[in-house]
């Protein structure tokens, strides 16, 4: 951790057994966590220097996390599924499977908002 004002060192925080592949924070001494590999969100309080411990919702590496407020956080995996997380509950409240966007060339494609095909922009 470090302080952003100052740009001073904080302190490390373990407990991933890999790399952490995304961050985030709200506005609570709260920081969440992901390690890809090993399948973990952590969410982390700090003046209690203690750790919450989330397990993938598949066996998939996750990817990213945002919080959302201070209860709720969001992940997006591997497998192409997002997931909003309670900080109580140890399983995804929702998931919801994203489609993958094809590429052509350089042209990215996107959902058409009145049809269920991809068209291009």
């Amino acid at each position: 951790l470090w302080n952003c004002d100052d740009r001073l060192y904080i302190e490390s925080l373990y407990g991933h057994q890999d790399m952490v592949s995304g961050m985030d924070s709200f506005l609570q001494e709260r920081v969440v966590s992901v390690g890809a590999r090993d399948k973990t969100l952590r969410l982390w309080k700090i003046p209690e220097e203690s750790q919450l411990v989330f397990n993938a919702h598949r066996n998939t590496c996750l990817d990213c996390v945002s919080m959302l407020n201070e209860e709720h956080f969001v992940t997006g995996s591997q497998d192409n599924v997002l997931c909003v997380w309670h900080i109580k509950k140890k399983k995804p409240a929702v998931s919801h499977p994203v489609p993958t966007v094809p590429v052509v060339g350089s042209a990215p494609w996107r959902p058409s908002r009145t049809r269920s095909v991809y068209q291009r922009e």
